[in-house]
């Protein structure tokens, strides 16, 4: 007889029970320290690196919302993007679950000048909001769940949002081992399958692919990078049909 008999559970439920740990370990990483280790204490260098490396992502934001519009970033971390929007004309809300990143958030915000607000709220509770914005955005969220959590962390998105912007690790850096990666293709079926509908798709970081970066047009590598080309991050939009 095998252990989960004769524990009364089924072997189902035992792999059920260990993706959930693992899930909950990736969840419970120590994001303050890991923003401390990332040299977030030399501030203004933090900030010219964060900022250089999400020139693609702000500029998919003003194509893709109006100016003055409204953002929510879910697990906003350090709220670095959510401060630069938010001194742009955007009308944003920052949320995340840990209270001192929550704080060095607010710090952040105080530092720069921004007009983000900041709030300590879980992924999964922010529907409790009761708002609809202009744009739900994430990024280096929802690589951190699976199963049924990941696709409620997905719908809880759509739920928030007219559009849609999640941005996760490509299955091409070979740095990322404690999380999922993913393609073009992985992301926009997850998201497909919570009722989203794909429009847009970018990716990000040149690190894997230095000779490109010195020889091509920026439009043509911009073109190229998650396709033919190797990247860090990819990231999608959607439209949510029940709002658009």
């Amino acid at each position: 007889m095998n252990e989960s008999a004769t524990n009364g559970g089924s072997p189902a439920a035992d792999r059920a029970a260990d993706v959930k740990v693992q899930e909950d370990a990736r969840c419970s990483r120590d994001w303050y320290q890991y923003f401390k280790s990332r040299g977030i204490d030399n501030f203004p260098l933090f900030a010219f690196h964060y900022y250089s490396f999400r020139e693609t992502t702000i500029g998919y934001v003003r194509k893709h919302v109006q100016h003055g519009g409204s953002v929510i970033e879910l697990g906003c971390g350090s709220a670095l993007l959510a401060v630069l929007l938010s001194s742009m004309g955007y009308r944003v809300l920052a949320v995340d679950n840990d209270p001192r990143v929550v704080t060095m958030a607010k710090r952040n915000n105080d530092r720069l000048g921004g007009n983000a607000k900041i709030e300590l709220m879980d992924l999964f509770s922010a529907h409790d909001l009761g708002r609809i914005f202009d744009l739900a955005y994430s990024e280096g969220v929802v690589e951190h769940f699976s199963g049924s959590r990941l696709k409620e962390a997905v719908r809880i998105h759509g739920e928030l949002g007219r559009k849609v912007m999640i941005v996760v690790p490509s299955q091409d850096d070979p740095l990322v081992t404690d999380q999922d990666t993913y393609s073009f293709k992985k992301l926009e079926d997850l998201c497909r399958s919570v009722g989203l509908v794909p429009i847009d798709r970018f990716a990000m970081g040149t690190q894997l692919v230095k000779w490109p970066k010195l020889l091509l047009p920026p439009i043509v590598l911009k073109r190229l990078l998650g396709r033919q080309l190797k990247c860090e991050n990819i990231g999608i939009v959607c439209r949510n049909p029940k709002y658009t």
